[in-house]
Formats: structure tokens, C-alpha cells, sequence
């Protein structure tokens, strides 16, 4: 009955309880962003894609984002900040990684192991 009335047991439950489900919406929103910056010479994926990730980490804390492969995303984003042709781009690239030192300093020091 709750289905078809449109309500979702994670509406009922408080956000603590809900944890894992938590996570999956947060590893699919990961997936999509990746995805599009991933995408081969599409550059309007590109610019859609790092303007959610900038969204995403610019309000989002360190237990949130260290989730996912920081190592994929830096891969990424380094590439399309070489994207020369066109500097929105490389404008949200260097955002999306000014974001994610700011959001995970310790990985960025040798000194302190994730």
C-alpha cells in the first residue's frame, strides 16, 4: 500500500538507521559523475558531469566522499584539465580538485595513510 501511495521506507526512518541505503544513492550518484567524465570527446557530459561532482563536493563532508576512488576521479579530472580547447572545463576541473583537497587534505599528505 505505502508503494503505491509513493512512500519509500527510507522517508519513514530516520537517516541513521538507513545507512546502507544511503550508500547506494551515494555510489550511484559516484558511478553517473564518473561516467560522464569518462565520456570521449563529449564535452557537454564533461561540463555536466564536473558541475554536479563540483555540487556535490563543495557541500558534502570527508565520511561522505571518502567513499569512493579518489584515484579515479584525480585520473580524470587531471585529463580534462589539459582539455585546452575549451576553458570551462578546465575551469570546473580545477574546481572539482580544489574541492576535493578541501574535502580529503589527509590524502594529499604522505604522512597520514588512508
Amino acid at each position: 500500500m505505502m508503494k503505491k501511495l509513493g512512500v519509500r521506507l527510507d522517508d519513514l526512518l530516520p537517516s541513521s538507521t538507513m545507512g546502507s541505503a544511503s550508500l547506494s544513492h551515494q555510489s550511484i550518484w559516484i558511478k553517473k559523475i564518473l561516467v560522464g567524465l569518462r565520456a570521449d570527446g563529449e564535452e557537454g557530459k564533461w561540463v555536466e558531469a564536473l558541475m554536479k561532482l563540483c555540487e556535490k563536493l563543495s557541500i558534502k563532508t570527508k565520511d561522505y566522499v571518502c567513499t569512493f576512488s579518489v584515484d579515479s576521479f584525480v585520473s580524470a579530472l587531471v585529463r580534462l584539465l589539459n582539455h585546452k580547447k575549451n576553458p570551462d572545463i578546465m575551469l570546473l576541473a580545477t574546481q572539482a580538485l580544489t574541492h576535493l583537497v578541501d574535502v580529503l587534505p589527509c590524502f594529499w599528505c604522505c604522512c597520514c595513510p588512508l
